[in-house]
């Protein structure tokens, strides 16, 4: 119950630190053997071009590094 408690309040920890874009590194013992869990926020953005006089947009996923979708007409 205690291990149970202890995995919970680091991937609770984990996911809430994930919000605000910062990396977070935990280690969490378990049968004589180590996990290290590393969450990074996806930042998700806006990339415009201007192609035959017209605005289009598409999201980009900056960790990643590779796009989201298709170009949009603005």
């Amino acid at each position: 119950m205690r291990k149970r408690l202890l995995i919970t309040g680091v991937l609770f920890s984990i996911m809430f630190w994930g919000c605000f874009n910062i990396p977070v590194s935990a280690m969490v013992q378990q049968d004589s053997s180590i996990i290290i869990l590393e969450t990074y926020a996806a930042t998700i953005d806006w990339r415009y071009k201007i192609e035959d006089g017209k605005m289009y947009k598409r999201l980009y996923n900056y960790a990643k590094q590779c796009w989201v979708g298709d170009w949009i007409l603005c």
